[in-house]
């Protein structure tokens, strides 16, 4: 006699299918539509969850998912008690009840850490005051108290039955896994919000970057690996890379202590980012790999770079990793492959223990083509690769969310409990603009979204970049620069603005009108912005 009935096996197959599915993936929506007979509330347009905007204790679980779980919880009862009268149960039904015991610990656990780890909105909150996790904050409060209650319901619903491979997924393994699910449900949910299907598949990325596409898999051999693939993640400036960034560092496997009843660090300090743009190439090698005394004239004493002080559960983030140079990349290119590089001045290898997430707005195909970017370098950075849409495309495909976007950066700006209104004035305004309208680009995306919020909270008002003054044609554009060339009748500087708007003007964009020129599109941007009036004509 077989453990389960037909239609009690045709209902565990389905829940497992469902339960191991990235939840963020199109296919998860069809297999619990499949499940429960009808669409799910919580889906938008049948292929995303909807974006969430409200504290993390405010996001009940959907009255359909409660009733999925209420099923799977009578179903697991009562195969328990089978199995305790002495029932028979071949290997694959033990490990169907398996799976549909651990889905039961990880929503009982997950709701208790939801509760307990209430600063997680803190962190958020508060990213950028602290993004580097240097600031005393208190512990994440009830995890002893959840440890014993986890490993209590534990024992007692996969004690004493004789699976296949359970003894392979310790209590304490298990517990840090579905710590890492809630993080990374969290960080994804609520940091990349919109309906929109890029915003959907951006999700779905996220996710498989963290716990790939194989979720068995990785929680019994890839979840200590993770951080031996580097994550490259490209796109338009202000597409919200570092918030795809620090989903995944903050998302990282940290082992937990059933001796000490704590984890092995707070996920809080696991993600280390450094802007590279933001400094003078001298000095970015020190940053990154620390120096010693009397490297160089201002090194007065050792100073550790940023991959020494990564944890070894933490990952260093790399913005803006185009502007590196050649020599800088070898480096790199060494930590990537034997993660082991030297401070300045040293000639002693250190280690480096964590994960390499790096981001970048350049082309970097064309950048290799042009000899900027290592070609070895790259194909070690773009094993796991994630690109942000533009805000543009979003709101293309979806144009609700612009609401959506103005309220998330509206909860920032002056805070949940007045963030409505706000919201209904900014988009009002918005639609209204002259200049803006459903219909504007956004060249500057979600940053130029939040300073537009911003500027809106203080005056009122914003104003855009003015567009690019567009020749009659393009043919006569480049007839008129090249008259002017051959009589020399403009400066150069004013051939060259012209040259970068009319590139602009083709394009619609300042990444790809750089990328076609091979200048750096913050240079772009400020001449094609400067002033449309020519000066006077003179020769060159």
């Amino acid at each position: 006699m077989s453990l389960f009935t037909p239609a009690e096996w045709a209902f565990a197959e389905a829940s497992v299918d469902l339960v191991t599915t990235n939840p963020f993936h199109p296919s998860w929506a069809d297999k619990q539509r499949n499940l429960l007979g009808h669409p799910a509330r919580h889906i938008a347009e049948g292929y995303s969850w909807r974006p969430g905007l409200g504290l993390w204790g405010e996001k009940a679980i959907d009255p359909e998912l409660a009733q999925l779980g209420s099923r799977i919880n009578a179903l697991g009862d009562t195969l328990r008690e089978r199995l305790r009268a002495g029932q028979h149960a071949s290997p694959q039904e033990l490990e169907r009840y398996e799976t549909l015991s651990l889905y039961r610990l990880y929503t009982k656990v997950g709701e208790a850490l939801d509760r307990s780890i209430d600063d997680i909105r803190r962190t958020q909150a508060a990213r950028r005051d602290d993004d580097r996790g240097s600031g005393k904050r208190p512990a994440l409060s009830g995890i002893k108290p959840i440890w014993d209650d986890f490993r209590r319901d534990h024992d007692g619903l996969l004690g004493n039955v004789g699976f296949s491979f359970a003894l392979n997924s310790p209590p304490e393994h298990l517990f840090a896994c579905f710590f890492l699910l809630r993080r990374a449900f969290f960080h994804i949910f609520f940091n990349i919000v919109g309906a929109s299907r890029p915003a959907a598949r951006l999700r779905s990325g996220v996710w498989e970057s963290i716990v790939t596409h194989d979720l068995r898999g990785w929680s019994q051999t890839m979840y200590g690996r993770m951080k031996d693939f580097p994550t490259l993640i490209t796109g338009p400036s202000g597409t919200g890379k570092e918030l795809v960034a620090q989903a995944i560092g903050r998302s990282l496997y940290i082992p937990f202590d059933p001796v000490r009843k704590a984890f092995a660090i707070d996920f809080r300090d696991a993600f280390r980012p450094i802007n590279l743009s933001a400094l003078p190439p001298l000095l970015i090698e020190a940053e990154l790999f620390g120096h010693v005394k009397g490297a160089f004239a201002s090194a007065v004493r050792d100073r550790k770079g940023r991959l020494e002080e990564c944890p070894e559960y933490g990952a260093v983030f790399l913005d803006e990793i185009g502007e590196l140079t050649p020599e800088i990349q070898v480096k790199l290119l060494r930590v990537l492959q034997t993660r082991r590089f030297q401070s300045v001045g040293e000639n002693e290898d250190r280690l480096f223990l964590g994960k390499i997430i790096a981001a970048t707005n350049r082309d970097l195909a064309a950048e290799m083509h042009a000899g900027r970017f290592r070609e070895d370098f790259y194909f070690r950075l773009c094993a796991d690769r994630i690109a942000t849409p533009g805000l543009r495309d979003q709101l293309a495909d979806c144009a609700a969310d612009l609401t959506v976007m103005v309220e998330f950066i509206c909860q920032r700006v002056v805070g949940p409990e007045n963030a409505a209104k706000l919201t209904a004035e900014v988009v009002d305004w918005i639609e209204k603009h002259p200049q803006l309208g459903r219909n504007y680009a956004w060249p500057g995306n979600f940053r130029e979204l939040e300073q537009c919020v911003r500027s809106y909270t203080i005056r009122k008002a914003y104003q855009p970049v003015p567009p690019a003054p567009v020749e009659d044609s393009a043919q006569q554009a480049c007839e008129t620069l090249a008259r002017a060339l051959l009589n020399r009748t403009l400066a150069y500087d004013e051939i060259e603005r012209r040259l970068l708007r009319l590139v602009h003007a083709r394009t619609g964009s300042y990444q790809e009108a750089a990328r076609l020129l091979g200048v750096d599109w913050r240079t772009l941007r400020r001449r094609v912005a400067e002033g449309c009036d020519a000066p006077p004509e003179r020769e060159l």
